[in-house]
């Protein structure tokens, strides 16, 4: 894809939150697709909806940085959080094998993992409406996906210490639910747990296999320091197969629900091409940050089942694939500011006949 378009549409994302404080460690960089501090009341705009998706609310109670952050609640005897995502070709942009993505994260105060085993976190998708959730297996042609996971400490559950890792679902995977792979070291210890009430940085990596091959990289850094990297994983055998979405996704379960009302505080979003970093307030030095997609390939991962098995995606059928499983056609690549205005125009009014269709079908 041509830098100038990308470019040009990362300008249009911007100008729809013109309201978010920008972050002065990030200034100057060429390479950021999307940064969010929630400042906002219209956030959403900024990553193609016309409305706040579910459960969610902006919150002014400590945030990490600026004057406000979002809220997602997930109710007690409830699965649902919240669900929705940066779709790539939905922006008009080309879907790429490789991206970084950062956020803060922190645990409300009656957060637990008493109510079973685990359940979902932000991440990556390429699932296509098909395959890599919900109980419906990777097989290399038909999606994948690479989700952030909590899950049950190995002592301390009582205190709301989550272990946390990502949850995926590969090609090489043998089970129908993917495969917990945990994260350790940093600020979250050996143990690989958060605390409640503290603001913890994740910063997440993924570069798409090379079709066929074991080759796939997932990274993941904790407040800057590196907590899991593997390099091995098949995520596809078909080159259509790309990153869709930045999938953010919160979900309590598996066949369990959430025994008390609690939250989750998010902060600080941002997509990039390059490494991110840690939250900074002033702009680093000169850098050859990643430069975005382009028409060709790219390289994703792999990995064994860790002790605790499988979260189990049980009755997920909803889990949300962009809300209900509806679709907007995808965007063509064009060299042209004014074709990318209309683009940006045109996708946030078939956003509302979505969002019509969604409300429609629940």
């Amino acid at each position: 894809m041509n830098k100038w378009v990308v470019s040009v549409g990362v300008c249009l994302l911007w100008s729809a939150q013109a309201a978010s404080a920008q972050e002065p460690g990030l200034a100057g960089r060429t390479d950021i697709v999307l940064q969010d501090g929630f400042e906002a009341a219209d956030w959403y705009t900024a990553w193609g909806m016309s409305s706040a998706p579910m459960n969610t609310s902006i919150e002014t109670d400590a945030p990490l940085r600026g004057s406000s952050h979002l809220r997602v609640a997930v109710a007690a005897g409830d699965n649902y959080g919240t669900s929705f995502g940066f779709n790539f070709a939905d922006m008009g942009m080309a879907e790429p094998d490789e991206v970084y993505f950062r956020y803060a994260i922190r645990l409300g105060p009656t957060w637990t993992t008493e109510g079973g085993g685990g359940g979902k976190l932000p991440g990556f998708g390429g699932t296509y409406d098909t395959a890599g959730w919900g109980g419906r297996p990777s097989d290399g042609t038909n999606g994948w996906s690479s989700r952030g996971l909590f899950w049950q400490p190995e002592t301390g559950r009582a205190s709301g210490a989550t272990r946390v890792g990502y949850y995926v679902y590969h090609a090489d995977m043998t089970g129908t639910y993917g495969d917990n792979w945990y994260w350790a070291g940093g600020s979250i210890g050996a143990g690989g747990t958060l605390e409640r009430g503290r603001w913890y940085q994740v910063e997440c990596y993924v570069h798409n296999n090379t079709p066929g091959a074991n080759d796939g990289v997932l990274r993941a850094w904790m407040d800057g320091d590196m907590v899991f990297e593997r390099s091995d994983v098949r995520f596809r055998d078909v080159e259509r197969l790309h990153v869709e979405r930045v999938w953010f996704d919160i979900y309590y379960g598996g066949t369990w629900t959430a025994p008390a009302d609690m939250v989750l505080d998010f902060d600080n979003a941002v997509i990039a091409w390059g490494y991110i970093g840690p939250v900074a307030d002033a702009p680093p030095p000169p850098t050859d940050a990643g430069t975005g997609p382009t028409d060709g390939g790219g390289s994703p991962m792999d990995a064994a089942q860790a002790d605790g098995g499988p979260a189990v995606d049980a009755g997920e059928g909803a889990d949300i694939e962009g809300g209900c499983g509806c679709r907007v056609p995808r965007g063509k690549d064009r060299g042209s500011a004014g074709w990318l205005a209309l683009a940006w125009a045109a996708m946030l009014g078939r956003r509302r006949g979505r969002d019509a269709a969604c409300a429609r079908r629940s």
